[in-house]
């Protein structure tokens, strides 16, 4: 059995948050397991400055929860003078997602 868990984002929210949990028979962390793509899962979501973590353990099913900032559409974009794109590139990386490109 799969539960996947959304919530009711605030509009000012500046996280994206999904969890994904099952209850089968998992699988001992460390070892690789192929085919599961949650080097590729984790890739992604690190291209637009998130996380991914994975939890399992055999007999007690996985857990896949995934973090990715985002940023409102009305929020004005950082200028594009040095002393702006400094300041702006440590709070947020460049090519953050919209909360409309995630849909």
């Amino acid at each position: 059995m799969v539960d996947a868990e959304g919530r009711h984002r605030p509009r000012n929210a500046t996280t994206l948050a999904f969890d994904v949990i099952d209850s089968g028979v998992g699988f001992e962390m460390g070892h690789s397991v192929a085919g599961q793509g949650f080097d590729n899962m984790s890739d992604r979501l690190g291209a637009y400055g998130g996380k991914l973590s994975v939890e399992s353990s055999p007999g007690h099913g996985t857990s896949v929860r995934g973090r990715v900032p985002i940023r409102q559409e009305d929020t004005p974009q950082p200028s594009s003078t040095p002393a702006a794109s400094a300041s702006s590139a440590a709070s947020e990386p460049a090519d953050v997602p919209t909360v409309s490109e995630l849909a």
